[in-house]
């Protein structure tokens, strides 16, 4: 698919990347996992955040997104009916799909196996045809974020 006028800006996408996963680590540390992965190395299609949960040992790999807080309030307040998942995830094997305003003081959980049963749609965007996972955000679990990172509440959109 064509990607015209756009071009990959690395230093964005790791200032949102990093201060991304280092956010889900600390929330997910204070609700009792264990980082099981080093934050300097990137995971790349293996997910972004690995931690083992303290009570099975099971593991669970997170992949986080970043939104402008514009379009992360279309979700929250009804603009939007759906949310939208890059369809070059449909080979991510992480169990769990995070999506973090650009303010980072709350998120949106979906499970993937549910991302990933969404019908798929074309658009066009501002980088050219695209296609995505059309996401029910009823799927998604919507956590506050406190300063001391602790989740409040766990909501459906």
């Amino acid at each position: 698919m064509s990607m015209p006028g756009s071009t990959f800006n690395k230093a964005a996408y790791d200032s949102c990347d990093r201060k991304s996963k280092t956010l889900l680590v600390e929330v997910l540390t204070r609700c009792g996992f264990t980082k099981s992965m080093d934050m300097d190395k990137e995971l790349y299609k293996d997910g972004d955040v690995i931690v083992k949960d303290n009570e099975t040992n099971e593991k669970i790999t997170w992949e986080c997104e970043v939104r402008q807080r514009k379009y992360y309030d279309k979700i929250i307040k009804g603009g939007f009916k759906t949310i939208h998942i890059p369809y070059r995830k449909k080979t991510n094997p992480a169990d769990y799909y995070v999506v973090f305003p650009d303010t980072y003081d709350e998120m949106l959980i979906i499970k993937m196996e549910s991302i990933k049963q969404s019908k798929v749609i074309d658009c066009f965007t501002t980088r050219g045809d695209d296609r995505f996972f059309d996401v029910d955000k009823n799927l998604a679990n919507r956590y506050k974020i406190n300063s001391d990172y602790t989740i409040i509440g766990e909501g459906k959109l």
